[in-house]
């Protein structure tokens, strides 16, 4: 694979993930574990469709993080053979933490539960596992904004945003990692969701854009 073809591919992997996670955290999710969803059996049950939409959903965005791992790589390694592979390494790293997590909510569908106790367990053993591997993907980013700056032809603005949404990724997933989510965090989510979100979008335009 070439240095555009790298490029082209990432750019439009980032968006199209950026879509993806849209309506599946921001629409489907919130539908089954929403605050006024007082029966979650009942909700699957009668949503399967949406409820397997939103695991396909998941699913296309972890064959997309793999796809990724290898093209950022590709497209940074001649920046920083080693900071590259890092950080291309991390990103693998967090893509097998999200595949357990989502192993959970699957769970969901082909196991048969008892009562909402068993499907309320995965839903939380999904957000602490991914929470952890989010710690991770917060240090890919980190390593992926260290080698925008040495890009040097990649706007400024762009990688203190990438380094931005990497620090608000570590110490927000640490902080619902040690204390669980509570209402200061939420706080603090609604102030770095911004830099959250547009971490790697800048570089995805960017790149397109360039290739």
């Amino acid at each position: 694979m070439n240095y555009k073809l790298s490029a082209k591919i990432s750019g439009y992997s980032l968006i199209l993930m950026a879509i993806i996670a849209a309506y599946t955290f921001g629409y489907l999710y919130p539908i089954f574990i929403g605050p006024f969803n007082v029966n979650l059996i009942d909700t699957i049950l009668q949503k399967s469709f949406m409820y397997n939409l939103m695991v396909c959903g998941i699913l296309i965005i972890i064959l997309l993080d793999f796809i990724l791992s290898y093209t950022l790589y590709v497209y940074f390694k001649t920046i920083n053979k080693v900071i590259a592979l890092t950080s291309s390494i991390l990103r693998l790293t967090y893509t097998f933490i999200f595949i357990i997590a989502t192993a959970y909510l699957i769970k969901n569908n082909i196991v048969e539960y008892q009562n909402d106790k068993f499907i309320i367990y995965n839903f939380q053993q999904f957000n602490f596992i991914w929470s952890c591997g989010l710690i991770v993907f917060g240090m890919h980013l980190f390593l992926l904004g260290y080698l925008m700056k040495l890009h040097n032809i990649i706007p400024k603005t762009l990688w203190i945003i990438t380094l931005s949404g990497a620090i608000s990724y570590i110490i927000l997933h640490l902080l619902i990692v040690i204390f669980e989510r509570n209402e200061f965090i939420n706080i603090i989510e609604m102030v770095v969701v911004m830099p959250m979100i547009m971490s790697e979008l800048g570089l995805a335009i960017w790149l397109i854009s360039k290739s």
